[in-house]
């Protein structure tokens, strides 16, 4: 009889104004997710040196949806900017939680693996 092993999906669902979106929490969209986040901050900071204007204005939500759509998939954006009144502060703090928790995985996997490299490197020099 074969021992049937569960798989967990490497998910992470929010409920963000009743709907529910996923977000991938994979090694790969870890690292994407922190790095698109590191320079998503580095473009607004940017953006707010300059006149705040209609073109600015534009940057920045050009810049939300590139975010909410890495990170919750196409099309989120307009519907949770809608559901936020048009807010561009409840937009931040929205990223800002998933980051949250994005930066909460990461520092747990980077534990995990070191725990495991440890592991194995001890069980091997053990042997010799």
């Amino acid at each position: 009889m074969a021992i049937k092993i569960q798989i967990n999906k490497s998910v992470e669902e929010f409920d963000i104004a009743g709907t529910i979106y996923e977000m991938d929490m994979s090694d790969e969209a870890l690292k994407k997710y922190r790095k698109e986040w590191e320079t998503f901050n580095l473009q607004v900071a940017a953006l707010e040196k300059l006149p705040n204007d209609e073109a600015a204005e534009q940057k920045a939500k050009e810049l939300f949806i590139q975010v909410y759509d890495l990170f919750l998939g196409q099309g989120s954006f307009e519907k949770i900017f809608n559901a936020t009144g048009k807010s561009s502060w409840l937009m931040i703090d929205i990223l800002k939680q998933m980051m949250d928790v994005v930066n909460i995985k990461y520092t747990s996997l980077k534990a995990e693996k070191k725990q495991q490299y440890t592991k194995q490197k001890n069980r091997h020099n053990h042997r010799k």
